[in-house]
């Protein structure tokens, strides 16, 4: 019965490819155990490759190396694949301020991706269970959790990571292993209630079951395949939207559109929000209800330029009608400067982007046609006998300044940039065309008076610019 259940579980989610190699996690406890026995009997009926992988935590060194023997003599036995690897797990909890259980995921799961990568293995095999499955939810549930977590733990992440045991008990798995006379080692920690999921698992669960409701394990595992379902569905909502307000999206920077986020409901911005998060920061640890909150307080009643510092190294920012989302602090600022002898035609590198800049020098009565019908913001006709040949493509500096195309008097590049609402992360980024300190052409902004055509005018310089 168990091994048909595990079957059955790997085909519903398709776990399993023919000819895969599979890494197969195994601690010596009865759920790995379990689930390394069931693969094996398997791996002919899907035809897989069985590895074993197997991390000592050395948090009792006793203990752990015990464990780490006996899944070495699981394999011999069994004539398969055996790897293991000591890490110290201790100090590197210390090291980075996380829980036991935290830190120790971490390096599991890092191993893991190592050894698969090593093996060229596919997939990657855990033992989680139902009854982790029903712990995980009620866990997230004590913890403020969104409807996100209550989808609890996936039977298939990324498309590396299945757990074939997810739709089986605990109860199950330790009738199997007891039929079968197989052995397995507990470990001592399972026992601790300083752990909030031993709490749950030794004190809240059974409480619940005798007081409220004996099936709540149970229940608890619906909820957590609904919420699943449910999440896929809004993703794909999300998605739809999202390319509607989506701005520009790197792997450092995300910008949103506030006015066209405004328009969609609380619930949807909320996870539109939530969705650009991730993209920058995967883990997401200590992101809770009350941030975005912040963040939407943020954008709907602070003024432009104001911040917010998230978990994870996320930055928050209001910048006039922009939301930018940013895992980079944006101090550091890179100079370019690129020399110019018209006519000719350039490359050059902006922090993020690359443009092409090409220069032409036309007879005014040459151009008169394409002058008048001129529609593009990234392409501008000047006076060449004003701008002369000898130009520079540069960012901003210090005492910049611009006379705007139609004004009379002069003002700081810094003004016209606040004045136009440019938003500050993006004005070291700006190729100018400039001629000592005066700038002559804001590319998609607008040109200087000082270089405008006139009737005077003998000469056009065409300057065309665009991305590479």
């Amino acid at each position: 019965m168990f091994i048909k259940k595990v079957r059955k579980t790997l085909k519903k989610y398709n776990m399993l490819s023919a000819k895969e190699r599979v890494l197969v996690g195994v601690s010596g406890g009865p759920d790995s155990v379990a689930l390394l026995h069931a693969l094996y009997r398997l791996k002919e009926d899907f035809g897989i490759e069985i590895f074993i992988g197997h991390l000592n935590h050395m948090f009792r060194p006793k203990d752990s190396n015990k464990a780490e023997n006996f899944v070495k003599n699981l394999a011999e036995e069994l004539g398969l694949p055996f790897t293991s690897k000591r890490v110290n797990v201790p100090q590197y909890m210390k090291d980075e301020k996380l829980s036991a259980q935290e830190a120790a995921r971490e390096v599991r799961y890092c191993f893991f991706i190592e050894e698969a990568k090593k093996s060229r293995v596919a997939k990657i095999a855990t033992g989680h269970n139902a009854d982790d499955q029903a712990e995980t939810v009620l866990m997230r549930i004590i913890k403020g959790s969104g409807s996100r977590g209550l989808g609890g733990i996936p039977p298939v992440r990324d498309n590396k990571f299945i757990r074939p045991l997810i739709e089986t008990t605990r109860e199950e798995i330790n009738d199997f292993l007891k039929e079968n006379n197989l052995d397995s080692i507990l470990d001592p920690s399972n026992k601790e209630t300083i752990y909030l999921r031993n709490q749950i698992r030794i004190e809240l669960i059974p409480a619940l079951q005798k007081e409220y409701n004996p099936k709540i394990k149970e229940e608890l595992v619906h909820l957590s395949a609904i919420m699943r379902d449910e999440e896929a569905y809004l993703d794909k909502i999300v998605e739809e939207v999202l390319s509607k307000a989506l701005l520009l999206k790197n792997k450092n920077r995300i910008e949103i559109d506030i006015k066209s986020l405004a328009r969609l409901d609380l619930a949807i911005q909320r996870r539109i929000i939530g969705k650009a998060m991730r993209c920058l920061c995967k883990k997401m640890r200590g992101v809770s209800f009350r941030h975005f909150s912040d963040i939407l307080e943020l954008i709907y009643k602070r003024t432009s330029g104001r911040s917010l510092n998230l978990p994870g190294g996320l930055i928050a920012k209001k910048e006039y009608q922009n939301l930018i989302l940013t895992n980079d602090s944006g101090d550091s600022r890179t100079d370019f400067d690129y020399s110019v002898k018209v006519p000719c035609t350039i490359d050059i590198e902006t922090k993020g982007a690359s443009y092409r800049f090409d220069f032409k020098i036309k007879e005014i009565k040459d151009i008169v046609k394409d002058f008048k019908s001129n529609k593009n913001r990234y392409c501008v006709f000047l006076d060449f006998d004003k701008a002369g040949e000898e130009l520079v493509v540069r960012n901003r500096r210090p005492g910049d300044r611009f006379r705007p195309f139609g004004m009379s008097g002069t003002k700081k590049l810094k003004e016209y940039f606040i004045d136009e609402k440019i938003p500050i992360s993006e004005r070291d980024a700006i190729p100018l065309l400039a001629k000592n300190k005066d700038v002559l052409w804001i590319p998609g902004w607008r040109l200087s008076e000082d270089v405008r055509l006139t009737e005077e005018s003998r000469k056009a310089l065409i300057i065309e610019t665009c991305l590479i």
